[in-house]
């Protein structure tokens, strides 16, 4: 027999978006639940960890407590050539076990409920949904659901017939060669429809790939050979450890509301789908949900959304779609895909 439960907005995901939307909604006295498939919140880590300065606003400096690792300074971008472009990128490297457990921590204290190790199976109808942990199955009554359930979302499936197109992405753990205080770009042929990234952390840094699905390489294969190519150049030493990967959304934002289900953060498409970040947005966008669920007015979150991230996330999928399926001579088309040059900027 099914448990039976009811509550005001039930949070599919527990991840950035999700328990940002949850602190925000149960300070404010709203009843919630949040559901995630993992044991711990912030474990396993999915991402290169670093968040640009932006982020740092009064009302989420809670969020980075402890969690700080370095301070960065520059964007540096190596061409196919290996010539470098410096940039301004003043932001942080921290420890996202730390930071999104914060999140999820503080959405807890203020009233929020969790279900961990539980699994979101669809809809029993519009205000039902069916999870399951383990051997139990629960029927969930909701006011609102929030889809925060990532690049894969099954929310998006469920609700909206539609899939992300995706990259997919691995990482490892390597030490540097030297200390570093700029996150490293790298531009490569065999990183098909995307790049390498070596982002430091004192004196290791996360290093790895990602690229765009379409092309069906093996992720793992092209981090061994983006490894090598970073211990030629001496970024890094040959001591690698904590392999990792994820998936990143590539093809922006669309339908974010049907009925009184909404979508934020990777699983909204809120990631930038040339660039790959995506940590602010997902806060952002999971703060402004849960602000718009206490106005009862979801079509204005879906119409903010938009206005903030849609046109540039638009714009760049547009380039992918242009420039970054065919990929051949990078050296051309760099200019025209990476947000360094004046000429991503002045072309589609």
């Amino acid at each position: 027999m099914p448990k039976r439960f009811k509550t005001n907005v039930l949070i599919i995901g527990g991840g950035l978006a999700g328990s940002s939307a949850a602190h925000e909604l149960a300070r404010n006295g709203v009843d919630v639940i949040i559901v995630d498939s993992r044991k711990t919140i912030g474990i396993p880590v999915q991402c290169a960890e670093f968040i640009p300065k932006q982020l740092m606003q009064k009302k989420f400096e809670e969020y980075f407590k402890d969690s700080i690792v370095q301070e960065i300074n520059n964007m540096i971008t190596i061409e196919p050539d290996n010539k470098r472009v410096y940039s301004d990128s003043k932001g942080f490297m921290v420890d996202r076990t730390i930071f999104d457990a914060n999140i999820f921590n503080k959405a807890i204290e203020v009233g929020a409920k969790a279900f961990l190790k539980t699994i979101f199976l669809g809809f029993y109808d519009k205000k039902t949904a069916i999870l399951k942990a383990k051997d139990d199955v629960y029927y969930i009554e909701f006011d609102y659901l929030v889809g925060a359930d990532g690049p894969r979302s099954f929310v998006m499936e469920k609700a909206f017939s539609k899939k992300h197109e995706l990259a997919v992405c691995a990482q490892k753990k390597c030490r540097l060669k030297e200390p570093l205080k700029d996150i490293v770009i790298v531009f490569r042929e065999y990183i098909k429809g995307g790049y390498g990234w070596v982002f430091p952390k004192k004196e290791y840094a996360n290093v790895g790939i990602g690229i765009d699905a379409y092309f069906n390489d093996n992720p793992k294969d092209v981090l061994e050979l983006f490894i090598k190519d970073m211990i030629s150049i001496g970024l890094i030493e040959g001591e690698c450890k904590d392999s990792s990967g994820g998936f990143l959304p590539l093809d922006g934002i669309d339908k974010l509301v049907s009925s009184n289900i909404a979508l934020c953060g990777d699983a909204g498409g809120f990631c930038h789908p040339i660039t790959g970040g995506g940590i602010p947005q997902a806060v952002v966008s999971g703060n402004m949900l849960a602000r718009y669920i206490l106005e009862e007015d979801l079509a204005s979150f879906e119409e903010e959304a938009k206005e903030i991230y849609g046109i540039t996330n638009e714009k760049a999928y547009k380039k992918r779609k242009k420039y970054m399926k065919d990929w051949n001579n990078i050296k051309y088309i760099l200019p025209y895909i990476w947000v360094v040059y004046e000429d991503y900027w002045k072309h589609i």
